[in-house]
């Protein structure tokens, strides 16, 4: 059955949202699975493809774009109208919508603002009513 964390961030905003997303990737990529960052838009996609490369000085997170779906490296990451890659085992979501995807493994980051917290209810009772098994961590 699929699969979906809630990782409830203490400070707001996208960035803060953007930096927990890298620091993710990193972590399920040293487990060995196969990520995939999804995204809202073409703007969010250059900055997060950016900080991948610059999130920490000690680490190096192989990645590239998937816009035709297609997997080119572990970690891979698209704007939400690009279809997940094949393959993926984890979806890191930063998109306010939620992966409409047979994806064994969802994350979902939410901001620790009033806005970013009511979205992330809605996501949250989106996943529950599709039946997904959650989980929700406070950082």
């Amino acid at each position: 059955m699929a699969r979906a964390d809630f990782y409830l961030l203490r400070d707001a905003g996208d960035a803060a949202r953007e930096r927990f997303a890298c620091r993710l990737a990193a972590k399920v990529y040293g487990l060995d699975h196969a990520v995939h960052l999804r995204v809202p838009d073409a703007a969010a996609l250059e900055r997060l493809d950016a900080l991948l490369w610059t999130f920490t000085d000690d680490s190096f997170v192989p990645h590239d774009l998937a816009l035709d779906g297609q997997r080119t490296a572990p970690v891979t990451l698209a704007d939400a109208a690009r279809p997940l890659p094949e393959g993926t085992e984890v979806c890191i979501n930063l998109c306010d919508d939620t992966v409409d995807t047979q994806c064994p493994r969802i994350a979902e980051i939410v901001s620790g603002d009033d806005a970013g917290r009511a979205n992330g209810r809605q996501r949250y009772a989106s996943y529950r009513e599709r039946g997904l098994d959650l989980d929700m961590h406070e950082l």
